[in-house]
C-alpha cells in the first residue's frame, strides 16, 4: 500500500516537473554549447552572459516550485479537497506520512541530480577542450587519484545519506508547521508561518551549536546528522499525534 501511496503523490508531481526538468536540460546544454564555443569571449558576449542569467532564475525557479508543491501536496490532502478521501484509506496515518514524505525525497533529488550532472558535465567538457585535462568543480580529476576506491566510495555514500537525511528534517519541519497551523480555529496560515520559521531557525542555531567544536566546519560532520536524526523522530511523532487525534479538515 505504501508503494501504491508514492505512485500515486509522484505522479501528480511529474506532471508539473517534468516540463520543468526537459526546459531547464535542453536550456542548459544550448547555453553550455555556445559557452564552450564562445569561450575566450564570454565576458564580452552579452548575449551568452544573458543565457547564463536565465538557467540560473531558472534552476532557483525550479527549487521554488519543489518546495511550494510539497506544501501544497501536504495540505491539499491531509486537510484540503482530497483530506476526506485520504483519511478513508484503509492505511495508518504512519504510513500516510511516510509515503508522503518518501515521495518528496526522490522528487527533490532528481532536482538535484539534474542540475548537478548538468552543471558537472558542462564544466567537465569545458576544462578539458580549455585547459587540456579533465576537472570536476574546478579541481583537475588527477587530484582524486589520491584517494582510495573505497574510500571515494564510502564518502560519495555518506554524502547522499546525509543529503537524504538532511532533505527529510526540512520536508518534516514543514509538515509539522502545517499541522499545527491546522489545529488552530483562527490566523491557520499565521501559524504555520511563524511555527515553520521556529523550526528552521532552531534546526539552523543547532547546527552552528555542533559546528563550533567541528574543527574543519563541515556540514557533514557526524553529530548535526544524529541530531537531523532526533529531529525527524519527533516531528514524526507530532505530525502523527496530531492527524490522529487533533484533525481539523476544512
Amino acid at each position: 500500500m505504501l508503494r501504491k501511496l508514492m505512485k500515486y503523490d509522484l505522479k501528480y508531481y511529474r506532471k508539473i516537473m517534468l516540463p520543468l526538468w526537459a526546459v531547464l536540460i535542453i536550456y542548459g546544454i544550448v547555453h553550455g554549447i555556445n559557452t564552450v564555443f564562445n569561450y575566450e569571449t564570454f565576458y564580452d558576449h552579452i548575449p551568452i552572459k544573458a543565457q547564463a542569467i536565465v538557467v540560473v532564475t531558472g534552476i532557483y525557479f525550479i527549487f521554488c516550485v519543489n518546495i511550494i508543491l510539497v506544501i501544497q501536496r501536504f495540505w491539499k490532502s491531509m486537510y484540503g479537497k482530497e483530506s476526506y478521501l485520504t483519511h478513508t484509506l484503509p492505511v495508518t496515518v504512519r504510513k500516510l506520512i511516510l509515503s508522503k514524505v518518501f515521495s518528496v525525497i526522490i522528487i527533490s533529488f532528481t532536482t538535484v541530480f539534474i542540475f548537478f550532472a548538468e552543471n558537472n558535465i558542462l564544466v567537465y567538457i569545458q576544462s578539458i577542450v580549455y585547459h587540456g585535462e579533465a576537472s570536476l568543480q574546478g579541481i583537475p580529476i588527477r587530484h582524486f587519484q589520491d584517494f582510495t576506491k573505497p574510500k571515494v566510495a564510502l564518502t560519495i555514500l555518506y554524502m547522499i545519506v546525509y543529503g537524504i537525511i538532511w532533505t527529510m528534517h526540512l520536508i518534516y519541519q514543514a509538515y509539522t508547521a502545517i499541522c499545527i497551523g491546522q489545529m488552530r480555529s483562527k490566523n491557520r496560515f499565521a501559524t504555520t508561518i511563524i511555527v515553520g520559521a521556529f523550526l528552521f531557525l532552531a534546526g539552523y542555531e543547532m547546527q552552528e551549536i555542533l559546528l563550533r567544536h567541528n574543527r574543519y566546519y563541515s556540514w557533514f560532520y557526524l553529530p548535526c546528522l544524529i541530531a537531523f536524526l532526533v529531529e525527524i523522530v519527533l516531528c514524526h511523532l507530532v505530525i502523527e499525534f496530531i492527524l490522529t487525534r487533533k484533525l481539523n479538515i476544512n
